[in-house]
């Protein structure tokens, strides 16, 4: 049994890289492109987030969503995945409990979570564009991180999370 879905895509890129992926509103992505841009995004992800952080994903379905989905994933931090269909108030009250250590959003759909999120450094947020947008650093593309996450992984992150919502 594979250790996550990240080490599916890493097997399926190594085993058929060729092989059709990802299609969505006319762009296709083969294995190997997918797991490069999760590689990329990772890697830059990497720079404000670790193992068990939150990394809020403030977009419509979209290459993007599925990208960074495992891209975060295979940081071994958590998904906090939002709609940004919700009011601002919603949206404000959902960043406060997630605690993030950065937020992905898409800009074209009009919210910008920098305004509900004061507390975060300019750094932490990285707008996408408008669902595509991680797709242009396809000539980027790298490796995979070479540590996975692996199923001790859960422990940790429902460990964290207890840890803050505990009364004191």
């Amino acid at each position: 049994v594979p250790e996550s879905v990240v080490h599916l895509l890493r097997d399926a890129a190594s085993e058929c890289p060729e092989a059709p992926a990802l299609f969505f509103e006319g762009t296709r992505l083969n294995y190997a492109e997918y797991a490069g841009l999760v590689g990329v995004v990772a890697r830059r992800l990497g720079a404000h987030a670790g193992v068990g952080d939150r990394v809020v994903l403030l977009m419509r379905n979209s290459l993007d969503l599925a990208v960074a989905t495992l891209a975060v994933h295979a940081l071994r931090a958590q998904v906090v995945a939002l709609n940004p269909g919700y009011s601002e108030r919603e949206l404000a009250l959902m960043l406060a409990d997630a605690e993030p250590a950065m937020v992905l959003f898409d800009d074209s759909d009009g919210v910008d979570p920098r305004r509900l999120c004061p507390h975060l450094a300019a750094e932490a947020f990285w707008p996408t564009g408008d669902g595509r947008g991680l797709v242009g650093l396809l000539a980027q593309s790298c490796a995979l991180p070479e540590l996975l996450p692996c199923h001790d992984d859960l422990a940790v992150l429902q460990l964290r999370l207890l840890r803050s919502h505990a009364v004191g």
